[in-house]
């Protein structure tokens, strides 16, 4: 008699707790219509619309492991370069959570449903957040909440997450894997999580300049394991290769003219980009009206060299003294943003109409902060840079042929069998050997950054 009655005592128990789901997800369903506080209300409501609106956080009494792993993550954010605001810690309260779970009788239907909404709106905020950045300028959140996400969904990494072995890699895994941005990250998880358990103080300022860059990071994610990289504020360019990386000193646009951020491909070098005049014309018109207006040669995107190749510097006392021996010299025209692309230019579909060519006035490369051009990039060494791309192109048999057009200055084509991805970032420091490096901020944007991330006007101190 004794075992029926605790038969039915269960029975009674399991029906109560099966109309308590059905009531939540009525709940869940109700909510999702009317909410006006989350992050991403599109993107929620069809993870739960999938699941028939069931309950995933807050349904099991006996083994809630997800969601306990699910609160213990959103507590880590910091080490992801990221705040708790964004995450809904008013709304995700331990107290709330373990009496949900103690007796889900005596929790309501509405807090249950609340707790589960507000805990997976945070979540695919958090997968979000990490695969593309917070304030990515190309995909704002709106457009990230609509689905338009070439592929990626946060909301089926958290549902496959959810049945993974490790539920906090599978959500982890959706981070760049680019080497800056884990060197990066796991400097952030120094000093967000280890030096801090060790009473070792880390300036703020020096954690939000980390954080921002991990922010940029996401943002020109390269899939490639051989690309070219021009860093804006280190005014380098890094050719990565599978087994290697090689770096070239690079000038970069001015402030007033400064080089755009992008991402696009190397399809082809050429020599002699730039159109050399005839000497008629360099005579009768050119040298006249450079003499009359010293803005002219700058206007009209014209250089002078002489009879070996060699930039000259056009003032006025060296042009008059061109002008009454002109044999020796000659004037180039640039198609570009420069005066002069010098003996080849690397050319990469763009917007902005710019190239990354070589640098023919070679002193500015031993300048420090070489943000000096129009808006291309002038590289040092362009003859080496070309050399290795056509190498690793397997047209190893054409660098003398390509190194020979420059010399003479022969107009000449060099296809790439398949295009070098490119990317022009701009990142303001980086890990090296275990140490964190800072870089210039030519164009003032870390601060602008800092203020969409945290929301206030303490700024990054100038360094």
């Amino acid at each position: 008699m004794k075992t029926i009655v605790n038969l039915a005592a269960l029975l009674f128990m399991l029906t109560i707790l099966r109309c308590n789901d059905k009531a939540v997800s009525r709940e869940i369903e109700t909510q999702l219509e009317r909410s006006t506080e989350l992050n991403y209300p599109m993107s929620v409501k069809r993870f739960y619309k999938e699941n028939n609106f069931q309950s995933i956080w807050v349904q099991s009494v006996e083994k809630p492991t997800k969601t306990w792993s699910s609160m213990l993550l959103l507590d880590c954010v910091l080490q992801y370069g990221l705040s708790h605001e964004d995450y809904h810690p008013e709304k995700l309260l331990y107290p709330k959570l373990r009496e949900i779970l103690k007796d889900q009788r005596n929790a309501t239907a509405e807090e249950r449903a609340t707790f589960e909404i507000y805990l997976t709106d945070a979540l695919l905020t958090f997968i979000n957040d990490l695969h593309f950045g917070k304030a990515n300028p190309v995909l704002p959140r709106r457009i990230i909440d609509e689905g338009n996400t070439s592929g990626f969904s946060a909301e089926t990494v958290l549902k496959n997450a959810l049945v993974a072995k490790d539920f906090l890699a599978a959500i982890s895994d959706v981070q760049p894997k680019s080497q800056a941005y884990t060197d990066l990250q796991k400097y952030m998880v120094l000093i967000r999580g280890q030096y801090l358990d060790d009473c070792y103080t880390v300036p703020e300022e020096e954690v939000r300049k980390v954080a921002i860059n991990m922010e940029r990071a996401k943002w020109n994610a390269v899939s490639s394991k051989a690309y070219l990289e021009v860093n804006i504020p280190s005014y380098t360019l890094t050719y990565h290769l599978p087994d290697t990386s090689l770096t070239f000193k690079v000038a970069i646009g001015r402030p007033e003219k400064p080089t755009p951020e992008l991402m696009s491909a190397v399809s082809y070098i050429g020599t002699a980009p730039d159109w050399k005049v005839p000497d008629n014309i360099f005579v009768n018109n050119i040298l006249p009206n450079a003499l009359k207006d010293m803005g002219y040669l700058e206007q009209k995107h014209y250089t002078i060299y002489d009879k070996n190749g060699h930039f000259i510097k056009a003032t006025t006392a060296m042009l008059i003294s061109i002008q009454k021996n002109p044999a020796g010299f000659n004037a180039r025209q640039s198609s570009g943003c420069e005066l002069s692309l010098g003996r080849m230019a690397f050319h990469f579909p763009n917007e902005s109409g710019i190239y990354i060519h070589d640098g023919q006035q070679k002193e500015i490369f031993s300048i420090n902060e070489r943000a000096l051009t129009n808006g291309c990039v002038s590289v040092e060494n362009a003859d080496r840079l070309a050399s290795l791309m056509l190498k690793y192109d397997g047209q190893e048999e054409r660098i003398n042929e390509l190194l020979q057009a420059a010399d003479r200055y022969q107009t000449k084509n060099f296809i790439l069998k398949k295009p070098l991805p490119l990317l022009i970032s701009y990142q303001t420091c980086a890990i090296k050997d275990g140490l964190l490096v800072r870089y210039s901020d030519p164009y003032n944007k870390d601060k602008e950054l800092e203020n969409n991330l945290y929301r206030h006007d303490v700024m990054l101190s100038k360094k």
